[in-house]
């Protein structure tokens, strides 16, 4: 599979004040998603979430891509 996205991981040196969330690794990155509503910009009409595994792996057919270190869920 082709890289669509490339999902930025959550990175733990942005824990503190001047990471801006605080004393917790701030979680952004992961709290978005992509969705195609009729196939324009994917092959498909579908949805690309970043490395969140408790929501990709627990979603029916969505398959992990370790290239957009994301899933991608065909609907």
């Amino acid at each position: 599979m082709n890289s669509y996205i490339i999902c930025d991981p959550n990175d733990p040196n942005q824990i503190g004040w001047f990471g801006g969330c605080g004393d917790i690794i701030c979680t952004g990155k992961q709290n978005y998603l992509v969705h195609d509503f009729n196939g324009t910009f994917l092959p498909f009409r579908g949805v690309i979430i970043p490395d969140n595994p408790v929501i990709g792996n627990g979603e029916y057919n969505c398959t992990y891509s370790s290239i957009m270190n994301g899933h991608v869920c065909q609907r």
